[in-house]
């Protein structure tokens, strides 16, 4: 997985360069939850976000609570993408949609990544869960 993460790095920086620097009005946070390293996901579900007009503010990956709370803080993104791959890391969307309500931020979280489901992602305190990059970019656009 770490290998094919890497490979495929040089082909989303080449098209989010022919895509260009166009930004939407609409801004999505996503981040990788701290401990986790696996962001291939991720960087699909940026890409295509980013490709249909979106603002996307990637934090990347193994990302700390207080980051992600800062950047929404910061940012004000209509939305953010929580991803866990692995089920020892899925726990950390609970702690940073804890402590989202702690600073009285108000945002839609929508988590993704193998080791969640919509039943998991519920409890875990996302308002969605999205199973691939199309279904990410189907919430965004409803809500």
């Amino acid at each position: 997985l770490i290998l094919a993460a890497q490979a495929s790095k040089p082909s989303f920086d080449l098209i989010e360069r022919k895509l260009g620097e166009k930004k939407g009005e609409e801004r999505f946070i996503i981040a990788t939850v701290k401990g986790d390293v696996h962001d291939i996901g991720k960087n699909i579900v940026a890409a295509v976000v980013r490709s249909s007009g979106f603002d996307v503010i990637d934090l990347g990956k193994d990302v700390s609570t207080e980051k992600v709370v800062e950047a929404v803080k910061r940012f004000k993104p209509k939305a953010l993408g929580l991803s866990a791959m692995m089920t020892t890391t899925a726990p950390r969307i609970k702690e940073v949609t804890e402590g989202l309500k702690k600073q009285n931020l108000k945002v839609v979280v929508i988590g993704g990544g193998a080791s969640l489901d919509e039943k998991t992602a519920k409890t875990l305190g996302a308002d969605f869960y999205a199973k691939d990059a199309v279904d990410a970019l189907k919430i965004l656009k409803k809500v």
